[in-house]
């Protein structure tokens, strides 16, 4: 097979390569940050999404809680702490796995927060298995978000809660789209939806939609600023996509554009599995 021929590599390999990138471009984090005139860092804005995500699914004391596509179990770490709840965070990256299960058992957590290999689009645990779930920015790397939603589905029990953290498309600007899709495509980030769109998505999957909170204002331009002083800091040291040398470089042009632009954006869902 010629290199050309090569497979792709998948978003759990892609982790396992560029992990250590990710998390250097959002200081410490894997997911965006949620920002108010009193943050002062992207530690502190990344912990205030993760307390929204936990404040929307609403789930109480000693319930079970699945974090799919779990990157390094900080927000299923601060979500046990935080409710008192016991949490199964799956992933592709044995690396990702390896970093969770350390911070749980650092955290004293071992016994509530475990973590498992396993795909989202194929779930390994029997139906009405969990009290609630979430994907924290994780179900934008998966090729199927209709089939990951019905997995999740699957496994809530009734009334159970979903809370997804996504980036969504909110505008017309298709030049903008592009050139993001385009940076995002060598990382498994997969093409943008609308609210509009992510409301089908949530009813084809058997779900009821109970909000969607379109955060954008306060977390988009404020994190990409973060991602973008991290690229000019440290571009040096970063790993590139396969074939992509100038990736961070043509990065580093193109977020200014695409930050204070309003094509995209970031939100919360929350949907429910119907009771009967």
């Amino acid at each position: 097979m010629t290199k050309s021929q090569q497979p792709s590599p998948g978003p759990g390999e892609i982790h396992d390569e560029h992990g250590d990138v990710f998390t250097a471009l959002l200081d410490g984090s894997l997911h965006f940050g949620l920002w108010d005139d009193t943050t002062r860092s992207m530690r502190e804005a990344a912990d205030n999404m993760t307390d929204l995500m936990i404040n929307e699914l609403a789930v109480k004391s000693a319930q079970s809680v699945l974090d799919i596509g779990c990157g390094i179990g900080e927000p299923a770490v601060r979500l046990a702490r935080a409710r008192n709840v016991d949490v199964v965070g799956i992933n592709v990256s044995r690396q990702q796995l390896a970093a969770a299960t350390e911070r749980a058992a650092a955290e004293g957590l071992q016994d509530r927060v475990r973590f498992e290999f396993a795909d989202a689009l194929d779930l390994p645990f029997p139906p009405e298995s969990f009290d609630a779930a979430w994907f924290f920015e994780s179900l934008l790397h998966m090729p199927d978000r209709l089939r990951a939603l019905s997995q999740a589905a699957r496994v809530l029990r009734p009334g159970g809660r979903l809370a997804v953290a996504d980036f969504i498309r909110r505008g017309p600007d298709l030049d903008e789209q592009t050139a993001v899709e385009e940076r995002l495509a060598g990382f498994h980030i997969s093409a943008m939806p609308t609210l509009e769109d992510y409301a089908e998505t949530v009813a084809a999957a058997g779900l009821v939609m109970a909000a969607a909170i379109d955060v954008s204002d306060r977390s988009w331009r404020q994190t990409l600023a973060v991602v973008q002083e991290n690229i000019a800091r440290l571009q040096h040291t970063f790993t590139t996509p396969s074939g992509q040398e100038d990736y961070w470089a043509e990065a580093r042009e193109t977020l200014p554009r695409i930050a204070e632009g309003s094509a995209l954006g970031y939100a919360v869902f929350v949907a429910a599995k119907p009771r009967g």
